[in-house]
C-alpha cells in the first residue's frame, strides 16, 4: 500500500519537484510537468494575493517569490499526524485527505483533492514541521550508558573497578621512575649483596 501511495500520490511528486525547483535544480515549467505526470491538470487555489485557481507553473513561481525554501511531505493517518505542525484547521483538512505539502518560508500548506484525472490544490495557513535534532534525541541514551553503574553480568565491570583501584593505589606512592624510588631499589639491592657476601665468608 505504501508503494502505491509513493508512486501515485500527487503530494509526493509535488514535494520532490518543488524542492528541485526551490534549490535551483530545475525551472518551474519542468517541475510542473513532472508534478503533473499522467494527470489531466493541476490547479492551486488560495495563494496569497491570488485566491483564484492558478496553473502549476504560476503557483510554483508564486511560492518561490513568497520566500519558499523547502517543501515537506506529510502523510498523516488517524492517530499519527506525522508531518503536521498545525494549526488545527490545517491538520484536520490534511488528515482527511491523508496527504499534504508544507512549504517552509511561506507559512502555507497545500492539500490536494482528486477530481477524476485532475487535482485541485488548496492553500491553507500551516506551520512547517520542526527539524529533528538527532543529537538531542540520542542524548538520553548516551547519558544513561555513560553513568549506568556496572552490573554483575557486565564483563567490563570488574576490569573497570580494578583500574580505578590501581589508580587510587598509584596516587598514594611515587612513580617507579622518580629518584626516590630508584634510590630505594638501589639500597635494597646493596643490602641483599652484602648479606650474600657475609654468608659466603661464614661458609669458608
Amino acid at each position: 500500500m505504501l508503494a502505491c501511495v509513493l508512486t501515485t500520490s500527487a503530494s509526493v511528486r509535488f514535494t520532490v519537484w518543488a524542492n528541485a525547483m526551490l534549490s535551483g535544480g530545475t525551472d518551474p515549467d519542468t517541475a510542473a510537468r513532472r508534478i503533473l505526470g499522467d494527470d489531466v491538470g493541476h490547479h492551486v487555489a488560495g495563494l496569497p494575493d491570488h485566491p483564484a485557481p492558478v496553473t502549476l507553473p504560476v503557483a510554483l513561481n508564486l511560492l518561490r517569490t513568497a520566500g519558499g525554501r523547502q517543501a515537506h511531505l506529510a502523510l498523516p493517518v488517524p492517530g499519527d499526524p506525522i508531518g503536521l505542525a498545525g494549526p488545527p484547521p490545517f491538520n484536520e483538512v490534511a488528515l482527511e485527505a491523508g496527504e499534504a505539502v508544507i512549504v517552509r518560508g511561506t507559512d502555507l500548506g497545500l492539500v490536494p483533492a482528486y477530481v477524476g484525472p485532475a487535482v485541485q490544490w488548496t492553500a491553507h495557513l500551516a506551520a512547517p514541521p520542526a527539524h529533528a535534532d538527532l543529537g538531542e534525541a540520542d542524548r538520553p541514551r548516551r547519558t544513561h550508558g555513560r553513568h549506568r553503574p556496572a552490573l554483575p553480568g557486565d564483563r567490563g565491570g570488574g576490569a573497570r573497578r580494578r583500574r580505578r583501584r590501581d589508580q587510587r593505589h598509584r596516587r598514594g606512592r611515587p612513580a617507579a621512575h622518580c629518584p626516590a624510588a630508584r634510590h630505594r631499589r638501589a639500597a635494597r639491592a646493596g643490602r641483599s649483596m652484602r648479606t650474600t657476601r657475609r654468608r659466603l665468608r661464614a661458609l669458608r
